[in-house]
């Protein structure tokens, strides 16, 4: 076999590999800058928390939004309060991204796991960095 017949069946191989779905961050939430910001994970039954800049001034109206992984549509949005304050609860137990975001600021994320049993309200911060 020559090395051109080697390279069409390893290109013939790879054409019938399946694709898997990437699901390492969110898809379809609202950016207001340029970039997303993985800013881990969190396991609870509800959280509760601040939006904030960099200076650490509360952004008023910011954007939370909640997306099961591996789904695009957004189930659940909050605006944050004058004080840049936000609460998310009664989701059911799950895999789901929770991002915030801003005009102008770049869309922080986390994962976020509701556990079936138990579980607390999570107290959350988010800084959010201007986009580029």
């Amino acid at each position: 076999m020559t090395a051109s017949s080697m390279s069409v069946v390893l290109l013939l191989g790879l054409v019938g590999l399946p694709c898997v779905a990437q699901t390492d961050y969110p898809r379809g939430m609202y950016c207001g800058g340029n970039q997303l910001v993985d800013e881990g994970q969190v396991t609870a039954k509800s959280v509760r928390g601040t939006v904030a800049d960099f200076y650490d001034v509360a952004i008023a109206g910011a954007r939370i939004q909640v997306q099961r992984v591996g789904h695009e549509a957004i189930i659940k949005q909050v605006e944050a309060d004058r004080f840049g304050r936000f609460k998310i609860r009664g989701l059911p137990s799950g895999e789901y991204w929770l991002g915030a975001s801003a005009p102008g600021m770049n869309l922080h994320y986390r994962r976020w796991l509701v556990p079936q049993r138990g579980g607390s309200e999570q107290y959350l911060k988010f800084k959010l960095s201007v986009g580029t």
